[in-house]
């Protein structure tokens, strides 16, 4: 069989031949990680994703196999935006902030199924207490019944220990190219998810969730790559520049001094107020990290990691 990991390819394989290509990657990988299941999600049942965990943090990771496509907010999602959704006026989605729209080739690379959570932060690094965050982790301290409902909480991180946590398992923060390209997950449209017959309560119960202890929900929630929590909000390795002047062809970060960029974030302004928040469920929307504060912003955090196949 052919070692490739482009997704075009991997979905042209029997299901017999993509479990033999796991088997493959599981050797490839090593001993710090063990495949979970390879299994579809959404409404891509001819797309199976593979699952591995990461035995040193506890943290699941969906390899991602290679491709390309189109980055930023088309013509064709702005105009399906507003012709939708009644609350989003056209000022509001700051188009040029997603402009233009390129194609980018985005190499395999494994990212974890959800945002770091309370426990897998708290198990691995000196969290600061003094810093206000999404859950109050100072609340934490002396609640043990407190703790235990929130161990599986996205965890809202400042930038240094985003870092710290990544530094410490060899990960990194996704590029945006890469962010992009796993929220999509294979879609063309504005949303990774059918908004057609979805609702604010339908989409806060399905959707919009930080709390990942029920598996069945996640399945619900997970897009077709099998990412779940991708309205938390979360860094980027990329310093934020005002839209894709000169942007390249390739899923390398640009690095560069603070600010940087946060993708995703409806979460962020929840309960939502009807002032266009709809955005932020956009595959393509992006923003500052000093957005709404500057000192100290705290954002969830994915973790990625590129395969090299041998």
């Amino acid at each position: 069989m052919e070692r490739s990991i482009d997704y075009k390819t991997w979905m042209s394989y029997s299901e017999s031949e993509q479990d033999a290509m796991v088997s493959w990657l599981q050797a490839q990988l090593g001993v710090d990680y063990v495949h979970c299941m390879t299994r579809s999600y959404a409404s891509m049942s001819s797309l199976r994703i593979p699952t591995f965990l990461h035995r040193p943090s506890g943290m699941e990771f969906n390899l991602l196999f290679g491709g390309s496509f189109q980055m930023g907010l088309s013509e064709e999602e702005e105009k399906a935006v507003l012709e939708n959704q009644d609350e989003i006026q056209p000022d509001e989605l700051f188009v040029e902030t997603h402009r233009p729209v390129h194609t980018v080739h985005v190499n395999p690379f494994l990212i974890t199924r959800f945002p770091c959570t309370v426990s897998q932060a708290e198990n691995a690094i000196a969290l600061d207490p003094d810093i206000l965050r999404y859950p109050d982790i100072r609340k934490l301290v002396s609640d043990s019944n407190l703790q235990e409902s929130t161990k599986h909480q996205a965890l809202d991180l400042t930038r240094s220990e985003a870092e710290t946590l990544a530094a410490k398992y060899d990960f990194s923060l996704p590029s945006e190219a890469q962010w992009e390209y796993a929220c999509r997950g294979l879609t063309t449209t504005p949303f990774y998810f059918d908004t057609k017959s979805l609702n604010k309560e339908k989409l806060e119960k399905e959707i919009l969730i930080r709390d990942f202890d029920d598996p069945e929900l996640c399945l619900k929630a997970a897009n077709p790559f099998g990412l779940v929590g991708l309205s938390v909000g979360e860094w980027c390795q990329d310093s934020y520049r005002r839209d894709y002047t000169d942007a390249s062809d390739n899923d390398l970060p640009v690095l560069g001094p603070a600010p940087f960029v946060v993708r995703g974030g409806a979460l962020s302004l929840w309960p939502w107020q009807g002032c266009g928040e709809w955005k932020h469920c956009l595959s393509a929307y992006r923003m500052s990290s000093n957005v709404f504060v500057e000192a100290s912003p705290t954002w969830g955090a994915r973790f990625v990691t590129r395969f090299e196949a041998a």
